[in-house]
């Protein structure tokens, strides 16, 4: 409720609601009409009260309810009155218009700073998901090689020999050697010699050996850190 020199206004959370000419109403069953003994009091009892009704009668009034409550805008003009007709009320929707355009426009630039952020982030992931597909091809070039020592390994004569015979100019500069799938009918001449020699020591050992002492059995380092690192793993 705000009084404005000669009219009276009714906030609603944005719309206003402007009368123009003297308001009347009723409140608590206390009939009242602006601008009356005591109709000041009873009019701004009508603050912080709901709406949830009203009246449109063209021909004469424009009431709205406040539950038991009425504050009405009379369309006939009171003695006092210079206004007549519908020019007794004026709602300003275009200040409601303004303020929906304005809470809009900025719930549009939220959203676009969000586009934005999302943008980067799905940038961002794409370009993961970009190198582990070429790391995966990259891998499978490699591998295609096949189970030849893929960093040469110098047989009798300076022959490359790969793990089933010599070969020439097979396998990958990287230094990649596959180990065959274990069957029963491979034995350790298909591993590589590094594997080899643990096999024949394992193999002529009497007793269970444990790390430290397969490195010392193959002329290792038995540190505790080289153990971990050569043998363990």
């Amino acid at each position: 409720m705000s009084f404005v020199r000669d009219y009276v206004e009714l906030h609603f959370d944005g719309p206003v609601l402007r009368a123009l000419a003297d308001p009347l109403g009723v409140y608590g069953g206390r009939e009242w009409r602006f601008p009356a003994p005591g109709s000041l009091e009873l009019m701004r009892c009508y603050i912080g009260k709901t709406v949830d009704g009203c009246e449109l009668d063209p021909d004469r009034i424009l009431a709205v309810d406040f539950g038991e409550h009425r504050f009405v805008i009379d369309r006939l003009p009171s003695r006092r009155s210079r206004f007549r007709g519908w020019e007794a009320a004026m709602v300003s929707w275009l200040e409601e218009l303004e303020r929906r355009e304005a809470a809009a426009r900025d719930r549009v630039t939220e959203l676009r700073g969000w586009i934005e952020k999302l943008t980067a982030l799905l940038v961002e992931q794409e370009g993961v998901v970009s190198r582990l597909e070429i790391t995966r091809e990259t891998m499978r070039e490699i591998l295609s090689a096949g189970d030849a020592v893929t960093g040469p390994e110098t047989g009798e004569g300076g022959v490359a020999e790969s793990a089933s015979g010599p070969v020439a100019g097979a396998g990958s500069p990287l230094g990649v050697r596959l180990v065959p799938t274990w069957s029963v009918e491979l034995d350790a001449a298909v591993l590589p010699s590094s594997y080899r020699d643990i096999v024949e020591v394992l193999g002529d050992a009497v007793h269970p050996m444990r790390a430290h002492h397969l490195c010392a059995a193959l002329g290792l380092s038995t540190d505790k850190n080289k153990v971990e690192g050569s043998v363990r793993s």
